[in-house]
């Protein structure tokens, strides 16, 4: 599964649209949207960011270690 296609699933899963996605990241309401259409790749903290706002965790997965990758902090808020 590329990106786009996990980034897909999450938003049927937790059954969120694009737009409401984008405005809960605190982005342009065409973000998420705009994002897959062009198949530009999100940085890392974007991806978290979006998985943490849909009820997913970003992990990497290996060696028998499951290491968690933490969305950044909301602008203007704390830290987790």
């Amino acid at each position: 599964m590329d990106t786009h296609e996990a980034i897909r699933a999450m938003m049927e899963g937790s059954r969120i649209s694009g737009r409401a996605l984008s405005v809960a990241m605190g982005k342009h309401p065409n973000f998420v949207s705009s994002t897959l259409t062009k198949g530009s790749v999100p940085r890392v903290d974007t991806l978290a960011r979006m998985a943490d706002v849909m009820g997913y965790r970003l992990l990497l997965e290996g060696r028998g270690e499951r290491i968690p990758i933490d969305p950044p902090a909301p602008e203007g808020g704390e830290g987790r």
